[in-house]
């Protein structure tokens, strides 16, 4: 398949994949929150935390580093497997033997015997790490649509709801999740077979652990800020208020974490291969789509938080209105700042980032630790602050990067904010007029379908609006095709 019905190919099945994945997400959300209590799932978020930090540690960066690279042969795939295998074994280890410290320091909130049970899920993970990077650079989204849907249905759906009708809380989720990644990295493995055969160079170790060194620092970093308010907020406050907090987090963080993971498994792998010029011209336009959708998304969810919450968590979960509207304003920042870690990966700048991720883990860490003593909802505030100054330093750094003109990323952004005000003034004026939830949330979908339906009429012939598409189906050179 040429590079043209690659990408292609590559856009549709992620779109495929985000679709479904949606569905199985909101099916996980609703059976969870509505079998299990509040306390459990509190419990569950400082131990999700604590593997989704170590998570990174145990892969090595090595798969970031196979997909980077242009060139790989089977020195470079057994130094990576092996590399992740090694790590995940030490990680769990470590979950093994500090696990009853950790319990000490949320005082008996959560146990030991919870922290090495989840601790198994390195095991298992480190199975598909290879294989998963394989299917990335090849473009294989067919095969990650089924391997990871098929796998999350297994564990995060049936084995959990087994599992808490059961009684076991929870250990619901946790051996869910466990399952989840174990289904998962088999099926890796199976649609992206490599030798188990360990082979050396030290030629070709140096390059691994050249690109994954700074990559794991820098993701470590990343991912300890995005989990170190959940951390602390687990020791200064009880795991119901940190429940409370983790789903509106949750649930604010699903449309991006999706639309995310998309743009970065594409957008990753065809940076890697482009020249200055198309880099540029891509990277503007994402970026005009995804402002346009981030703030589109984040106005929705602001305005129609109760019936969000209803709708997936059951009105037993109503108290998390008030963070779900704060954490709203989270989904432009998180998109923007995933741009800038394409950007950054692809490039291979990871250390030049790293005094802004470690800014933003201050930042988070000082939003908790200064505001304890007020209310949840304060320190939810700062948090949310936080992001932004991360999601506008990591757009700076992209400027700087990949050398684009200040004013065409102020472009995008005055076209994604221009387009927030329009909806902000409707959504204000259909709140005063309906009063009822439901016919709220249809009318304003209707007349949100007519108004993108116009605007991208008055478009239909601009140069930006059909920029996307000619970049996606640009082929690439040969020589780098080859």
């Amino acid at each position: 398949m040429d590079s043209k019905n690659q990408i292609t190919s590559a856009f549709s099945w992620q779109i495929v994949n985000i679709s479904s994945q949606a569905i199985l997400q909101f099916a996980f959300i609703m059976l969870s929150a509505r079998l299990l209590p509040q306390e459990v799932h509190g419990v569950f978020a400082i131990i999700n935390a604590f593997i989704f930090v170590m998570s990174i540690a145990s892969e090595g960066g090595v798969s970031s580093a196979i997909i980077q690279r242009k060139e790989i042969n089977k020195n470079h795939i057994s130094i990576s497997f092996y590399i992740t295998i090694f790590l995940s074994l030490l990680m769990c280890g470590l979950l093994l033997i500090f696990a009853q410290p950790v319990a000490d320091f949320y005082e008996g909130k959560i146990t030991s015997t919870q922290i090495r049970v989840a601790s198994l899920i390195f095991v298992f993970k480190a199975i598909g790490a290879v294989s998963r990077a394989f299917l990335v650079k090849n473009f294989k989204f067919k095969k990650l649509f089924i391997a990871n849907n098929v796998s999350f249905l297994i564990g995060n759906i049936i084995v959990m709801v087994v599992l808490s009708l059961l009684g076991y809380g929870v250990y619901a989720l946790i051996l869910g999740f466990i399952a989840t990644q174990f289904a998962q990295s088999l099926l890796y493995f199976y649609f992206a077979r490599h030798s188990l055969k360990f082979y050396w160079s030290k030629e070709e170790f140096k390059q691994i652990t050249y690109f994954g060194s700074s990559f794991i620092l820098l993701r470590n970093v990343n991912y300890l800020s995005s989990q170190a308010d959940k951390l602390l907020i687990g020791k200064f406050f009880n795991v119901t208020p940190l429940s409370i907090f983790e789903k509106g987090q949750y649930l604010a963080k699903m449309p991006p974490k999706y639309i995310g993971n998309s743009i970065d498994s594409v957008m990753f792998a065809a940076l890697s291969k482009m020249d200055e010029k198309p880099k540029k011209r891509f990277f503007n336009t994402i970026l005009l789509v995804v402002t346009l959708l981030s703030v589109y998304l984040a106005i929705v969810f602001y305005f129609n938080s109760k019936l969000v919450i209803t709708i997936l968590l059951g009105e037993n979960w109503l108290n998390t209105i008030p963070y779900l509207e704060l954490f709203s304003f989270l989904i432009p920042t998180m998109l923007l700042a995933r741009l800038g870690d394409v950007v950054v990966r692809a490039e291979n700048k990871m250390f030049q980032s790293l005094p802004i991720k470690i800014g933003f883990l201050v930042l988070v860490v000082l939003s908790v630790l200064l505001f304890k003593q007020d209310s949840l909802v304060e320190v939810t505030k700062y948090i949310v602050l936080s992001n932004w100054i991360h999601a506008i330093a990591m757009l700076i750094l992209s400027k700087y990067i990949l050398n684009l003109k200040f004013f065409t990323i102020l472009k995008s952004l005055i076209a994604g904010f221009g387009l927030a005000a329009i909806f902000i003034v409707k959504y204000y004026f259909m709140s005063q007029l309906i009063s009822s939830e439901w016919l709220y949330f249809i009318t304003n979908g209707i007349t949100d379908l007519l108004i993108f339906s116009l605007i991208l009429y008055l478009l239909k012939d601009k140069k930006q609006v059909l920029m996307l598409k000619n970049i996606i189906l640009n082929k690439f050179k040969s020589k780098k095709e080859s």
